[in-house]
């Protein structure tokens, strides 16, 4: 991945996959923050970005996801105020694979509270059984 690594948050509006790059070695998508928009950006990992170790299988997954996870927590921080939210949600279920609460549709409502409140940074999804 071409380009410097860079402290703090300034490559967010212009270039943010080099400074994701440094530390992860993938790419983030531009966001369109700092072009005066408004809107919902919301994150998803699974559950172990939020609490490693809660299944060492998914010990090489949950790298990534950490990082994806910071990422996220970071840019909400750095866009507060400006009319973007930005959320993330550590997911730990599995969809379609238990009770009502592991199903599409309510898992969805979560989601439609996290983009109706505009509030909060992180907004974990539990229903393991």
């Amino acid at each position: 991945m071409g380009g410097r690594c860079r402290a703090g948050l300034e490559q967010v509006a212009d270039e943010p996959a080099p400074g994701f790059g440094c530390g992860v070695g993938g790419g983030g998508q531009h966001a369109g923050v700092g072009h005066e928009e408004h809107g919902t950006i919301i994150f998803t990992t699974g559950g172990t970005s939020a609490k490693p170790g809660m299944l060492p299988d998914f010990a090489s997954i949950a790298i990534g996801a950490g990082a994806l996870r910071t990422y996220a927590l970071s840019l909400h921080a750095a866009v507060a105020g400006q009319g973007v939210h930005v959320a993330h949600v550590p997911l730990s279920t599995w969809i379609g694979k238990g009770g009502p609460e592991t199903q599409p549709d309510t898992i969805a409502e979560h989601y439609w509270s996290i983009y109706t409140s505009h509030e909060g940074a992180e907004h974990p999804y539990v229903a393991l059984s």
